[in-house]
């Protein structure tokens, strides 16, 4: 609010100086304020740590940004994580439990042999998205 007064204050009495400093030092707190919330925002990515499993399904370590749309079965999750889609297609498959594999517009489906369990796997930045879809909590 005080700015607003300044700045009405600056064009009235017609001080270019006045309004060009106010329109600095109203710039410089913007720019605050955002590398702040890019630092609340870069916290926030760091603090939601994923679960070691959801349902049966294992996560592979580093996942982040978790977020879960049903824990009721079906039941769906997805999540962040700092590595290639070829290797969480390798983490998925070294104990041959997601032996089916397609590749749809550069997102690579994995399923179990039963349908019961479906990874996609997309590249995301610097990592990969993975989406788990569980139909039932069959125990491998």
């Amino acid at each position: 609010m005080k700015f607003i007064i300044m700045l009405i204050h600056a064009l009235w009495e017609g001080s270019k100086h006045l309004l060009l400093l106010i329109l600095i030092f109203a710039a410089s707190k913007l720019m605050a304020s955002e590398g702040d919330i890019n630092q609340d925002a870069t916290d926030l990515m760091h603090a939601q740590v994923c679960p070691e499993r959801f349902f049966n399904v294992e996560i592979p370590q580093g996942g982040k940004l978790c977020q879960v749309f049903d824990t009721e079965l079906p039941a769906s999750m997805i999540f962040f994580v700092p590595s290639s889609p070829q290797s969480v297609i390798e983490f998925y498959q070294k104990n041959k439990q997601y032996p089916q594999q397609s590749e749809i517009k550069n997102r690579f489906i994995l399923k179990s042999d039963d349908n019961n369990i479906t990874i996609i796997i997309s590249e995301d930045g610097s990592g990969s998205q993975v989406d788990v879809l569980v139909k039932a909590n069959l125990e491998a």
